[in-house]
């Protein structure tokens, strides 16, 4: 008739038997010796990766209060003294589950019995016991690389119904220790994707089962990815300065096969904030610019079709509208016979005409302007008077493109009626 322990525990446990006995290691525990107590004679033995469980005939002696248990650490100095891991103060319990070990490790027992006073048997034959080894890990496990910002992992699940996870470790070659960056819950699942990592990086990931106990697997073999580079950097950037009301950028096409758009971007200094101002398929782009004399900095990027965006372009590539002419310069107004003569020097080669703007003014009230344009020279004689009226003359350079200059300080001129 099998025992109660083969009832209890799993079916998946090997069981060792000890009929030998071994030379007893010393005791660290010094307890009194009543050697009319009965010796414990232990049934047997089952073992997983994190348990060690014992079985023992009943101990039917009327003295007998308890059973103590002694264990040596394997993983100590004094590896071959036994130390009390247990007392347990009911005779008739004739099973024990140690859980404080360690897997792939081979320990020591004893066992005594006790009376109500705490003196002890003669201890039983030593039993020598390994605890199973860790599993080992899944038998496949690979990755998928040169993914933007990701990385693929994929393996076989794990033919061991114990496991019920996966953890997956990570490592980078700034950072040699090991990272658990998340557990896969279910056994079936054979997939994972890594994300928010950095561009162009090596990373390198393993993978460890666990089981419904929280027994980890050895590692897996480690697995190396490299995530996608950024598209290369825009070269070859110019941008306009003497186009009227705008500026025009172009670009070299970039090499990258898998490029989708470029984007432009605008600020008013080299280092200030640049904004995104187009989106383009082009390698041109016209910054129409209701504005005379007007400046910006650029920058370019190119995206690929995976939503990488390179590096902007740099340094940052000024252009500009065409400015205005230079103001038309030694503006004067003279009365000469009842006429207005007004005169005035080029100051611009651009200039190619003038223009003149003719306020009068009769009162706080009346006011009228008037203009004269193409005006080819540098002189012009305003015959359009009257008296008490007061005149306000200003003039224009215009250049061949109709871009005027700013105007001339203002001159005033009036005479009496007689």
């Amino acid at each position: 008739m099998r025992s109660l322990l083969h009832i209890i525990l799993t079916a998946t446990l090997a069981v060792l038997l000890f009929n030998g006995c071994s030379k007893t290691p010393s005791a660290s525990h010094k307890a009194v010796l009543d050697s009319s107590l009965p010796i414990v004679s232990i049934n047997g033995t089952l073992v997983d990766m994190n348990a060690i469980a014992f079985e023992w005939k009943p101990l039917q002696h009327p003295r007998v209060a308890g059973i103590a248990i002694y264990r040596n650490h394997p993983k100590k100095n004094d590896s071959t003294k036994l130390h009390l891991i247990k007392r347990i103060y009911n005779k008739n319990v004739t099973h024990y589950v140690d859980t404080d070990v360690m897997p792939n490790t081979q320990y020591r027992y004893v066992f005594t019995s006790f009376n109500q006073d705490g003196a002890e048997s003669h201890p039983s034959k030593t039993v020598k016991v390994s605890t199973l080894p860790l599993l080992k890990s899944v038998s496949f496990f690979s990755s998928i690389g040169n993914m933007p910002r990701k990385a693929k992992l994929i393996w076989r699940p794990h033919t061991n119904p114990k496991v019920v996870a996966y953890e997956i470790q990570r490592q980078t070659l700034d950072d040699p220790e090991w990272e658990i960056i998340t557990t896969v819950k279910g056994r079936l699942n054979a997939e994972y994707i890594d994300e928010d990592l950095k561009d162009d990086k090596v990373y390198k990931y393993r993978i460890r089962a666990i089981t419904f106990d929280h027994l980890k697997s050895r590692p897996s073999e480690t697995v190396q990815v490299t995530t996608k580079p950024l598209p290369p950097t825009v070269t070859g950037v110019t941008a306009t300065t003497e186009a009227v009301k705008q500026i025009t950028i172009s670009w070299t096409p970039s090499t990258d096969k898998e490029i989708d758009y470029y984007n432009i971007y605008r600020a008013v200094s080299s280092d200030g904030h640049f904004r995104r101002v187009k989106k383009t398929r082009q390698t041109s782009y016209v910054d129409r610019i209701n504005k005379d004399g007007v400046g910006y900095y650029y920058r370019i990027s190119v995206v690929d079709r995976d939503g990488l965006e390179s590096q902007k372009s740099h340094p940052p590539t000024y252009g500009s509208t065409l400015g205005k002419p230079k103001t038309p310069k030694n503006f004067k107004a003279e009365l000469i016979n009842n006429a207005v003569y007004l005169s005035w020097k080029r100051a611009d080669r651009r200039t190619k005409s003038y223009t003149l703007v003719k306020t009068s003014r009769s009162g706080w009230l009346s006011k009228s302007t008037s203009h004269i344009d193409n005006i080819q020279k540098t002189e012009l004689t305003d015959t359009n008077i009257a008296p008490d009226i007061l005149y306000e003359y200003q003039i224009y350079a215009v250049d061949a493109n109709g871009v005027k200059s700013q105007p001339s300080e203002a001159v005033e001129i009036s005479f009496e009626s007689k």
